[in-house]
């Protein structure tokens, strides 16, 4: 290899990836000094499963051999139990999902669990003026119970504190619908000694069809409207992209991590790495991602609390957190 000026060129080196220039640090100090540096301003949240998981605990009681279906439905689930999810199976015999979603609607209804500190990260994001949106995987609808404005805040997958008829679109009341599930959906659960020994369909007040439920996506059903008309808005004006419990398998949410700017960090709070698939960057070349990792959501998000100095915003809402939440804000005392 000869240069113009006719001597010799060295061997090429290949040049490190440069750090985004936004963050000092690709750790959880770097994103809390970007973001009260005032050059973050439109945070945009994408949120899964493991800011909320006080649901779980339900499922160990589950008893399905008291579901209301066909022996050829059995057949089915038996092989799959997801398959309770489809929208076909809810649109031939809506019994099996609601009685499996029983105890959800019901406790959706009376707040019986509560929002995680990552959602209120979230809010306190809101009050700043920096929340761009949050993108919400779960449909525990624990972002209306805190507040978050409804225009900042889209269920990607529905929300269990609405409901509607799957046959004709048409709202429904949700504590209507509530009465209606306490009344006429049995308990496969063993937990209300009040409920009917049977179920019986909730039939739509518009069409008569009997496919009244909460308003949440079935494997199969239509997203809501909407979804990529504000990712396409938010995603390329992002300052900083919050990737909170997500699995980032579930399309099309996995895709907004290639929505963002190249410049834009993307901080991953999550016990495992995810996203390699959709770019995400764990190595030494990382320029932009950070990983927050390693541990439950809500102890990196403390952290980030912490580093922030909203300390004095977690206190008035402490007696509002789920026991989880409580007991680490306790062991970081």
């Amino acid at each position: 290899l000869v240069k113009a000026s006719g001597t010799r060129a060295g061997p090429m080196r290949m040049s490190r990836p440069l750090r985004s220039l936004a963050l000092d640090s690709l750790d959880l100090a770097g994103v809390a000094k970007y973001i009260r540096s005032g050059t973050c301003r439109s945070v945009v949240l994408l949120t899964g499963a493991g800011v909320s998981n006080e649901w779980r605990d339900l499922y160990t009681s589950l008893r399905p051999e008291l579901i209301t279906a066909t022996a050829e439905q059995f057949a089915v689930l038996s092989k799959n139990s997801s398959a309770i999810m489809n929208q076909d199976l809810f649109l031939a015999n809506p019994l099996p999902y609601l009685e499996l979603r029983r105890p959800f609607i019901l406790g959706t209804q009376k707040q019986q669990w509560k929002a995680s500190l990552s959602h209120w990260f979230a809010k306190f994001l809101e009050e700043e003026g920096m929340l761009a949106r949050v993108f919400a995987q779960n449909v525990d609808a624990l972002g209306e119970q805190i507040g978050i404005s409804p225009a900042l805040l889209f269920n990607v997958h529905g929300s269990m504190g609405e409901a509607a008829c799957a046959a004709c679109g048409a709202e429904v009341d949700f504590a209507s619908f509530c009465t209606d599930i306490r009344t006429k959906i049995k308990d496969v659960y063993g937990l209300d000694p009040d409920a009917p020994a049977e179920s019986s369909p909730i039939h739509c007040a518009q069409c008569g069809s009997p496919a009244v439920k909460p308003r949440t996506v079935l494997f199969g059903g239509s997203m809501p409207v909407g979804f990529s008309t504000l990712a396409k808005h938010d995603l390329p004006k992002a300052d900083l992209l919050v990737l909170a419990g997500t699995s980032l398998v579930a399309a099309p949410a996995n895709k907004m991590v290639q929505m963002v700017p190249a410049s834009c960090p993307r901080l991953v709070v999550s016990p495992h790495k995810v996203g390699t698939d959709k770019g995400i960057d764990y190595g030494p070349s990382a320029t932009r991602d950070v990983f927050a990792g390693g541990r439950a959501c809500d102890e990196s998000i403390l952290e980030l609390m912490q580093l922030l100095g909203w300390e004095a915003r977690i206190e008035p809402i402490r007696g509002r957190l789920p026991l989880t939440s409580q007991r680490l804000l306790a062991s970081s005392e």
